[in-house]
């Protein structure tokens, strides 16, 4: 299933400051290792 979802200028900067590091390749790759990173952490203190 494919969303599509707006997010604030704010978060868009956090993206875009990722990418421009160059150790993501796409903005689906950056919020895919921040939502797993989040999701980790919940089952760790669940």
């Amino acid at each position: 299933m494919a969303i599509q979802i707006t997010i604030p200028n704010d978060l868009g900067a956090l993206v875009q400051k990722r990418l421009a590091s160059g150790s993501f390749a796409s903005a689906e790759e950056v919020l895919r290792t921040a939502l797993e990173a989040q999701d980790a952490e919940e089952n760790w203190t669940n």
